[in-house]
């Protein structure tokens, strides 16, 4: 159930699904959800079900009450928020309805990335530390042993007062999440918590909103400019695709039509708990057939004792690069950098070797890498790890330049090659149960906006978003992660790869709109300046193209018009030229 807006004093907020959502002060976020959430022993975020919410408004305040049971836990619980005067209360209070293992259960604040730099007191009890929030990504919770923080919001200020447990604050850009996240209990409690039948989870997380505010009613929604500006130093990377993890070899329409993209790399993953060997000859078919070289993705079991014979195997194929990891942690480690170049020296492979992370930017930032033993840097980005609405996923992007900023900072001068990018994570790097995957198992559900211009509109916002990198490998070849599922029915995905093949090097030109909900990236090529929209809103916006009587053409359409303004559906992408198309 969504609400319209909720006042209480200089407070406003919405309310979605069980959640206060875009919460202000004097206009400013302060926080851009508070919600109740439950995490498994997996971490793995179980849904609930929730009873119709009982929702009450006053002159200075609102009420609402619900009732929610969890799907995969025994787990009940009842939330009660009430505002009043600016001060607003979110209260849980739930019960083990039998015995569970769970790594969260409670009450998490979502503070915006905006807030970077802003100074804040922590509070601990009668303690008070001033500090300010992150701004480069931190590796570990900025905030611990909490029981409130206070920061200014423009001319006004809150009070967050956290109460049941101890809170801590963690940096979630390192997941590509564009907010600090405030939760309890700390990690450094052991996890997964055991509750007995009819244990008791209580937490209060109050917001206190001081503040001279006026709140002005919105104008009128002008329509976005894009503009351009001059050539940057850098170019359009090279774009390589990953290849699935359950290999079918392509038949040969599906290898011409992904030979026409010009990859300029397919990354395989050789695990050698796994099958590895039939992993690779599907490998080596695919490249051969799309024509370009394989980016091996090594995962070692034995601190890369294990190793040897998978690079043996290799022989002479066109391998773009080789990187290991180390299958526990996710990343390169000490032990399989050194093993992995030892059996690369002993049957003269040369490749490129590198590393980092094949999980996400964080288990790259918390690490400590053998840099000494690296050619290049890597890390994959997916954007629902912690949430999975289009609004949320679409956030992430504006995350991402961070990521690769700090990415090169650890690298020191190395490339920095991020990827594989995907809707939805590769495999779960946090899991407590340490299953291998069968390659002969069904494959899990996959995201169902693979196949819809949503996809396009996000791979533009991310190549935008990591404009330096020096490489970019994208989503998988075929199959419903794919570029197409079949041949004949390619997704928007693909139409976008195909018009970035055709300009491949060009150089990147600086770009940018004056709505923050649409992306652009702009390209010099031969025929003029090419501009890549995309719009990451639900809604649709008008669109004032750069240059008068542009060519314009959707990723969902076949044929181009000619437009000074245009129309861009919610969560879609288009093409703009100065001339032909």
């Amino acid at each position: 159930m969504t609400t319209g807006l909720l006042r209480s004093g200089p407070l406003t907020a919405e309310f979605h699904d069980g959640e206060l959502h875009d919460v202000r002060v004097c206009g400013i976020v302060v926080a851009d959800r508070v919600h109740f959430t439950l995490r498994d022993a997996d971490w793995g975020t179980a849904t609930a079900r929730l009873s119709t919410p009982r929702i009450a408004t006053t002159a200075d305040g609102f009420s609402i009450g619900y009732e929610g049971r969890a799907d995969a836990l025994p787990f009940s619980f009842l939330i009660r928020i009430d505002a009043d005067g600016g001060t607003v209360r979110f209260a849980a209070e739930g019960h083990a309805e039998a015995p569970l293992r769970a790594n969260r259960i409670g009450i998490c604040v979502l503070h915006p990335q905006s807030l970077a730099g802003t100074p804040v007191e922590a509070v601990s009890g009668s303690r008070r530390r001033a500090t300010a929030f992150p701004v480069e990504i931190c590796p570990h919770q900025p905030f611990t042993g909490l029981s409130g923080l206070e920061h200014s919001a423009g001319p006004g200020r809150v009070t967050w007062t956290f109460e049941g447990e101890t809170f801590e604050t963690e940096d979630q850009r390192n997941w590509t999440d564009p907010s600090y996240k405030t939760y309890a209990p700390p990690l450094d409690l052991p996890f997964p918590r055991t509750l007995a039948t009819g244990d008791l989870v209580r937490q209060s997380v109050t917001l206190r909103a001081i503040g001279p505010c006026v709140h002005g009613a919105p104008g009128p929604a002008a329509p976005s400019e894009i503009h351009l500006g001059r050539p940057t130093p850098g170019n359009l990377p090279a774009i390589g695709l990953t290849l699935p993890l359950r290999p079918v070899p392509l038949d040969e329409r599906a290898g011409q039509m992904l030979r026409s993209l010009h990859p300029s790399h397919l990354r395989t993953v050789l695990d050698t708990a796994g099958d590895w060997r039939r992993v690779l000859a599907a490998a080596a078919h695919d490249a051969s057939a799309v024509g370009a070289p394989l980016d091996v993705e090594l995962v070692s079991r034995a601190s890369g004792r294990d190793l040897f014979p998978v690079i043996d195997a290799l022989g002479a194929m066109p391998i773009a690069r080789l990187h290991a990891y180390d299958a526990e942690s996710s990343v390169t480690t000490p032990e399989v950098a050194e093993q992995a170049l030892a059996a690369m020296a002993a049957v003269d492979q040369r490749a490129p070797f590198g590393g980092g992370s094949r999980a996400n930017y964080a288990e790259l930032n918390r690490a400590v890498l053998p840099l000494n033993a690296l050619d290049f840097l890597t890390y994959g980005i997916s954007p629902q790890v912690h949430a999975f609405d289009d609004t949320s996923v679409m956030g992430t992007l504006s995350t991402q330049p961070a990521t690769l900023r700090g990415a090169r900072t650890t690298a020191r001068g190395r490339p920095v090659l991020p990827g594989p990018l995907t809707l939805l994570p590769r495999f779960n790097p946090v899991a407590t149960t340490g299953i291998i995957p069968s390659l002969d198992e069904r494959p899990p559900p996959p995201d169902p906006r693979q196949p819809l211009p949503f996809t396009a509109a996000w791979a533009i916002g991310a190549l935008a978003a990591l404009r330096g990198a020096d490489n970019v490998t994208l989503f998988e070849t075929t199959g419903p992660g794919g570029v197409f599922e079949h041949p004949e029915h390619p997704f928007p995905i693909y139409d976008l790869l195909a018009v970035l093949a055709r300009h491949r090097g060009a150089r990147l030109l600086d770009t940018a709109a004056t709505d923050p909900l649409i992306t652009a990236l702009g390209l010099a090529t031969a025929a003029g300046p090419l501009v890549l929209v995309a719009n990451l809103a639900a809604a649709a916006r008008r669109i004032h193209p750069p240059f008068d009587e542009a060519v314009v053409r959707h990723l969902t359409a076949d044929s181009p018009t000619t437009s000074d303004q245009f129309e861009l559906p919610g969560h879609s992408a288009a093409v703009i030229a100065h001339g032909e198309l």
